[in-house]
């Protein structure tokens, strides 16, 4: 799985404008994320088409990069997130950034986003 990172200003339909943009080249948003700091944000997003989608964001000059996802699903009860973090803790890789997907039938769905992602993978596979 793949996601776009989007930089952006903190300023009123800075938002819209992107999800105009993508919903104009009919690319559908199946997760987004977006956190700001002072006058800056980043938004991440998976979409289902995830190379023109990130094509027509640099092409509009918006500050977009792609970074694989890490794909995880674990029991859903407490602490299964804990070990999985712990892991990575334990082998130094730094998580950049987490999210739950999904959460049914007694699983919970999360994408990780590492500083090594070969490395988590083979790691968390071990789990």
């Amino acid at each position: 799985m793949q996601q776009i990172n989007v930089l952006l200003q903190n300023r009123p339909g800075a938002l819209s404008d992107i999800l105009e943009l993508l919903s104009s080249h009919n690319i559908n948003v199946e997760c987004l994320d977006v956190e700001c700091l002072e006058t800056k944000g980043v938004l991440s997003l998976l979409v289902d088409d995830f190379t023109t989608a990130l094509d027509i964001l640099k092409e509009r000059d918006f500050e977009a990069v792609g970074e694989d996802v890490l794909v995880v699903s674990v029991t859903d009860r407490p602490g299964e997130l804990a070990k999985i973090t712990t892991i990575l803790k334990n082998e130094s890789i730094n998580i950049r950034s987490a999210r739950v997907l999904s959460r049914e039938g007694g699983k919970v769905t999360i994408g990780i986003v590492t500083e090594n992602n070969d490395r988590a993978r083979i790691l968390l596979q071990q789990k």
